[in-house]
C-alpha cells in the first residue's frame, strides 16, 4: 500500500514539479527514501508542526529533528545533508555577489557556519582586494595551539585562490567568545606570516554563544581594527 502511494507521490512531482506539492507531501516523499515500507505522512507533519516551514525543517540540528517520533538518525542525516547542500547551491549561485564590506556582512555569514559545531573548529575566507567573498572552507578542527594546525596553508590557500585578503573564524565550543592569550598569540603569527606574503590578515573571529569577538579590531597593538566603523 505505501509502495503504491509513494509512486503517486513521485509521479505527482514529475509531472507537476516541486511547487505542485504541499510542504508535508514534500517531506513525505523525502522521508520515504530513509524510511522505506512506512507511512511518513504523520513524520512529515509533525516536523512541519514543530518548525513550521520546509526551511525550518532543514535548518534543524540533527538533535532537534531526532526528538521528533519516528524520526531515526539516519533520516535527520538525510533532512540535514538537504539543508546543508540547498544552502551550498545557493552560495555558488550568489557567490559573485558576496562580500565583507562591513562587520554585519561578515559575522552574518559566518556565525551560522559554526552550529552545532562541538569541537573548536577555524574557518578561512579568502577575499579579493574589494572584500568580495571568492573561497571558504572549514580548514581545522582541534585546538589553535597544536602542531596538526599549520598557519603556512592558509598563505598557501590565499595564493591558490589568487586572494591578497583572508579572514578567519573559530569557536570557543563552550560558549564564550572572549580571546584567550593563545588566539590573540596565534593571530600575531598569523598576521605576520601572512604580511610577509603579502597578504592582508583582515580579522580574525571568535565566536561562542551566537556572539564574537574580532581580534584584530579589539586586540591592542594588531593593526587593522577596520570594523570599528563597519566598514572596511
Amino acid at each position: 500500500m505505501h509502495d503504491k502511494h509513494r509512486q503517486r507521490l513521485k509521479e505527482r512531482y514529475l509531472f507537476g514539479g516541486y511547487d505542485s506539492l504541499e510542504p508535508h507531501i514534500v517531506l513525505e516523499l523525502l522521508l520515504g527514501y530513509s524510511i522505506p515500507r512506512r507511512d511518513t505522512n504523520p513524520q512529515a507533519h509533525a516536523l512541519m508542526d514543530k518548525f513550521g516551514n520546509i526551511r525550518g525543517v532543514l535548518d534543524a540540528g540533527i538533535e532537534e529533528l531526532v526528538s521528533i517520533n519516528g524520526i531515526t538518525k539516519h533520516s535527520a542525516i538525510l533532512l540535514r545533508l538537504c539543508g546543508d547542500i540547498s544552502r551550498r547551491y545557493a552560495f555558488e549561485e550568489s557567490k559573485n555577489n558576496i562580500y565583507f564590506k562591513t562587520l554585519k556582512d561578515a559575522v552574518e555569514f559566518i556565525i551560522p557556519l559554526f552550529r552545532e559545531q562541538e569541537v573548536e573548529a577555524v574557518w578561512l575566507f579568502c577575499l579579493s582586494g574589494n572584500m568580495r567573498l571568492k573561497a571558504y572552507r572549514k580548514i581545522h578542527e582541534g585546538d589553535l595551539n597544536t602542531a596538526r594546525f599549520r598557519i603556512r596553508y592558509i598563505t598557501e590557500t590565499a595564493f591558490r585562490t589568487d586572494s591578497p585578503k583572508v579572514v578567519l573564524a573559530h569557536n570557543h565550543p563552550g560558549g564564550s567568545c572572549i580571546p584567550s592569550s593563545t588566539d590573540i598569540d596565534t593571530t600575531r603569527r598569523i598576521r605576520d606570516s601572512l604580511a610577509s606574503n603579502s597578504v592582508e590578515l583582515v580579522e580574525h573571529f571568535v565566536i561562542g554563544g551566537g556572539n564574537y569577538t574580532p581580534i584584530v579590531a579589539c586586540t591592542e597593538g594588531l593593526p587593522g581594527g577596520r570594523f570599528r566603523n563597519e566598514s572596511f
